[in-house]
């Protein structure tokens, strides 16, 4: 018997057989349609499930780009110390460093995935910013050396006072690997602990001053670093290079480009010229398998120190600074008046970075960053440049000799000097680099150079006599950090700069020897000189303003009231970069950051970006 069909009255149920097998004829037509959509359905799912092209079209669907803006009237920070974003192993926290040039304020700010919002964290002056693998730390660059917070805030923690830095990143749990200095090698520091243990120094024989910006590889136990040579020019002639660290064996895997990063989908990507690239890459051999490909622009890599703006999330979460390298660091040379009035010096800008006024006032001795940066003497008489430094490594951080005919300052050997005019072989003076020992100046005699010299988390004060280095000797020495030295004009007091009470206060002490001292600036100051005659000792104080205290000297000092001088003085400049005193002029030497040099007041994100890579890397 025939099922009854739904939508059949109770009147056809009694009618005739020509009824009843119409109806069912209508039914099983249904029911052919139906299987037969079904059947359609099923084949273009098998269709799309077993297509060639599955993989890209469905990747592609896994990939969210936006941006996260930095809050109002910020700016993302850029310098040499390493990256000024990053994101947290599990991608739910951006980190980033912006700075707000109207109030000349800098500091890590923190954003969650899951806010609007972004929060103020701390003060720093440097970039370089690195989560810890359980991502409730942050790691940065705080003062010459590594520091740590808390994301929900605290006071910060200082992880190691001795390793400024140019790259950072984590190793097994966390251990941290560290670009040592500008002309250094790769170091490390365990958990735990806060000593650096030198890892790999660069091969001078191959021409190498400089290994940068470590990546971990974690399965291989092995270790990306960026190489720079005495010849290079810009970061895109760099090399790439790994370290397997079980059995120390280094090789160049890749020539041209910087900031490599390795990938869990089987890449490197790294930056060169303003672009992110690919290539990939075997982690068991530590080879390159395939050529390099060009993504798309972005990471602002810096010119001057190869150093790139961008992170990734165990997750594939991307942040980077958008555009392409980063503006060039050009900045201008002015004088300002204690009246206020601005006399330009230098129009054309260029890398300015570090600018001293010679003796006499007639020249200046003048860092320029690049690549490998390098000393010039200017002669603002005579309108001509004189170049005394010439590559093979970063040359930065002149000072005059006290007769205006030398200039001592710091190369890949240690601390040197030359001649000003340019003629005669440069000088090793001592065998130290900028991290562990600083150099302020010479005695008015030219015997002795003023340095500070780093002990444990602070500074102490030594002489080095010029006749015979090996016997430096200490001249002022406490638990705190002393900096900032120069001597007075007669050779027989030195200003300095120290931490005592818990900010940068002046005082005075006798030199050599300094037995006994005075405060000399009431409250903070921000910088301090001597007048030409030795009478007054100028500091610049809290509130920005140049005071002027009165010396009388004997057996002991006697400062007076500071008396104030000017309120027109540098600080008040939203774009300044550096700046020194002439006394002599009472004028200040300033270096400004040329107009129109707009950075990023955004983040690039892009989620699911290993799936984008590897869409990119199988077509």
């Amino acid at each position: 018997m025939r099922p009854v069909a739904s939508g059949v009255s109770a009147t056809s149920r009694t009618g005739s057989s020509s009824e009843i097998d119409v109806s069912v004829h209508f039914d099983l037509v249904r029911l052919y349609q139906v299987l037969a959509v079904a059947g359609l359905l099923l084949a273009v799912t098998l269709l799309v499930l077993w297509a060639p092209w599955q993989s890209t079209s469905m990747v592609q669907a896994g990939v969210t780009r936006t941006t996260v803006s930095l809050p109002e009237k910020f700016r993302l920070a850029l310098d040499y110390s390493g990256s000024s974003v990053g994101i947290s192993p599990d991608g739910r926290t951006i980190a980033f460093v912006a700075f707000n040039p109207d109030s000349v304020s800098q500091g890590i700010f923190i954003r969650p995935m899951s806010s609007y919002d972004s929060r103020f964290l701390v003060r720093t002056d440097y970039t370089g910013i690195l989560f810890s693998q359980d991502g409730q730390w942050i790691y940065y660059n705080a003062a010459g050396g590594i520091t740590k917070i808390s994301v929900t805030g605290g006071a910060p923690i200082v992880v190691s006072a001795s390793a400024a830095f140019t790259g950072l990143c984590r190793g097994i749990g966390d251990d941290l690997y560290i670009g040592k200095g500008m002309n250094g090698g790769i170091s490390t520091i365990r958990a735990g602990s806060n000593n650096v243990e030198p890892l790999i120094q660069p091969d001078t024989s191959l021409g190498e001053v400089s290994l940068r910006h470590p990546s971990f590889i974690p399965k291989a136990n092995a270790l990306l670093f960026t190489i720079k040579y005495g010849s290079t020019a810009t970061f895109d002639e760099a090399d790439i290079g790994v370290l397997d660290l079980e059995t120390g064996i280094r090789k160049k895997v890749l020539t041209g480009g910087t900031q490599a990063r390795y990938i869990p989908t089987g890449h490197i990507v790294y930056l060169r010229g303003g672009s992110f690239f690919v290539v990939p890459f075997d982690e068991s051999s530590l080879e390159v398998t395939g050529a390099p490909k060009e993504l798309f622009p972005g990471g602002m890599m810096l010119p001057e120190s190869g150093t790139g703006n961008f992170d990734v999330a165990d997750d594939g979460t991307l942040v980077h600074a958008p555009g392409g390298p980063a503006p060039l660091q050009r900045q201008t040379i002015e004088w300002l008046t204690t009246s206020g009035k601005t006399i330009p010096l230098l129009a054309t800008p260029r890398g300015y970075s570090v600018a001293r006024v010679s003796p006499d006032g007639s020249r200046l001795a003048i860092q320029i960053n690049a690549a490998n940066n390098d000393i010039w003497i200017y002669d603002t008489r005579r309108e001509m440049w004189i170049r005394i430094t010439f590559g093979g490594g970063n040359n930065g951080g002149p000072i005059w000799g006290p007769d205006g005919k030398t200039v001592a300052y710091y190369g890949p050997a240690g601390l040197l000097s030359r001649r000003a005019d340019g003629s005669g072989d440069t000088r090793l003076i001592r065998a130290f680099d900028r991290f562990t020992g600083n150099a302020w100046g010479f005695s008015p005699d030219g015997k002795y150079l003023v340095y500070s010299r780093r002990r444990d988390s602070n500074w102490d004060l030594w002489a080095l006599p010029m006749d015979d280095p090996q016997a430096e000797f200490p001249v002022v020495q406490t638990s705190f950090a002393e900096f900032n030295a120069k001597i007075s004009p007669d050779g027989k007091w030195i200003a300095y700069g120290s931490t005592e009470v818990g900010t940068a206060v002046t005082y005075a002490a006798p030199f050599p020897r300094g037995e006994g001292r005075w405060q000399i600036s009431k409250g903070r100051s921000k910088g301090h000189w001597w007048s030409r005659d030795g009478k007054d000792i100028y500091y610049i104080g809290d509130d920005d303003k140049l005071y002027a205290v009165p010396i009388q000297a004997g057996r002991s000092i006697d400062p007076g009231s500071p008396r104030l001088i000017t309120d027109q003085t540098p600080l008040g400049l939203s774009n300044l970069w550096d700046f020194d005193l002439d006394p002599a002029r009472m004028r200040w030497l300033v270096i400004r950051a040329a107009p129109n040099e707009e950075l990023p007041s955004h983040i690039n994100v892009i989620a699911g970006w290993f799936n984008e890579l590897t869409g990119d890397s199988r077509k």
